[in-house]
């Protein structure tokens, strides 16, 4: 069977509708009640179970939840996650189903997302008697506020939602890819986010008698000098690295008054714990060094909150296959790496995991604006797509990765 064969004008018009109900009323983090309670509806009208025992406001539902395979063993299981959570954005795209809360916008495409899984679930529900799997789907909450250590995925995961499953896919809407092109980068593909905090305390005194204090915008200063020896000097170049100090603020704005706190805010990205390891302990070194040298003292903090996500070989290259039964072989490309952070990468660190990127470019619609832009727009026609490329994959590995 063919997914482009399966999925109807009707499921696409479904897949529409639901995006702009849920783009019409946002909701952020895990504070997502009107969401939930729309994406209940429609399961429950396509007769399709679902738990919220996994994580905090998700969802999780089911196809051939109770399958037993013909050996009496648990059937191959595949899970597909969407996340639902929008952001801090005010609107600006003039639609006539543009945000109804001020402040905040699905500037990310999980509106999307979460359509497409809305419409997997119905299709899925229609197959289900001819399937030899079992297929999860999992509503996720709370992709964007993980940098606040409040992991949509993460919370799912220690519940263990993946405990039964095989493989894990998910996908991105992207503007960098023409609307009817699925793209995957096997291996690491999306970055560790690690934001660091430094404060330096010291001890203030009048500016014309320095002496008698101890300078923290002096030592966050040459902090900040000596860091840039590590990034060019210590760090190969062969790996890939985004760091950059993007904050500084100090206790005094005065002209005359040396300040005794300094306080920065920076953010190191790499895609290998090893790397990201080392440059983090030069990070306390440095900081600590930097106040000792000048008589004050240094506080770091700094915690990973997305671990870089790998994509498996193995579930790449199938997944690849369908794709090119979907969009065709010259349309099912090889991404580029992404330096970007997505709290998927819990998943894919816990079960082989295909991560792909969907095209929606479409510049007549306007649909070519950089993700959490305020004018960001999705070409709609894309989510079909997206939505063939879960359901080939499906039918062409009910059995097992084929």
């Amino acid at each position: 069977m063919l997914a482009n064969d399966i999925l109807t004008k009707e499921d696409e018009q479904f897949m529409i509708d639901c995006r702009r109900t849920i783009h019409s009323w946002p909701e952020g983090g895990f504070d997502l009640p009107e969401t939930l309670k729309f994406i209940k509806s429609e399961l429950d009208k396509a007769g399709v179970p679902y738990t919220d025992s996994y994580g905090l406001s998700s969802l999780t539902a089911y196809i051939n939840k109770d399958l037993v395979s013909k050996d009496g063993n648990r059937p191959f299981t595949i899970a597909v996650r969407a996340d639902m959570d929008a952001l801090p954005v005010k609107e600006c795209t003039g639609l006539p189903f543009a945000s109804k809360r001020e402040g905040v916008m699905h500037a990310c495409g999980h509106d999307a997302h979460t359509a497409m899984l809305m419409g997997l679930a119905k299709v899925l529900k229609r197959l289900e008697g001819s399937l030899a799997c079992r297929v999860k789907l999992l509503f996720q909450a709370s992709e964007e506020s993980a940098f606040d250590k409040r992991s949509g995925a993460k919370m799912m995961c220690d519940d263990g939602v993946l405990d039964d499953v095989d493989v894990v896919l998910g996908c991105h809407v992207d503007p960098h890819y023409d609307t009817g092109i699925l793209g995957i980068h096997v291996g690491p593909c999306s970055s560790n986010s690690n934001p660091i905090t430094i404060e330096f305390s010291g001890r203030s005194s009048h500016a014309t008698h320095p002496e008698g204090g101890a300078d923290a915008l002096a030592m966050a200063v040459k902090f900040i000098n000596d860091y840039q020896y590590v990034l060019t000097r210590q760090v190969s170049p062969a790996e890939v690295v985004a760091s950059s100090v993007c904050s500084l603020h100090t206790s005094s704005d005065n002209f005359n008054v040396v300040s005794d706190r300094a306080v920065i805010k920076m953010t190191l990205r790499t895609f290998s714990d090893e790397t990201n390891d080392f440059i983090e302990g030069k990070i306390r070194t440095l900081a600590n060094n930097s106040a000792k040298e000048m008589g004050g003292s240094a506080k770091v903090d700094a915690k990973i909150n997305y671990p870089a996500m790998f994509n498996d070989a193995k579930v790449c290259a199938a997944v690849h296959k369908s794709h090119a039964k979907v969009v065709g072989e010259e349309n099912a490309i090889e991404a580029e790496l992404d330096i970007t952070s997505e709290d998927f990468s819990y998943f894919s660190r816990t079960r082989p995991s295909c991560y792909f990127r969907l095209g929606i470019r479409n510049e007549t619609i306007g649909s070519f604006k950089a993700l959490h832009a305020n004018d960001f727009m999705v070409d709609e026609a894309a989510m079909a797509i997206g939505a063939k490329a879960y359901i080939q994959f499906i039918l062409d590995n009910q059995n097992g990765l084929v």
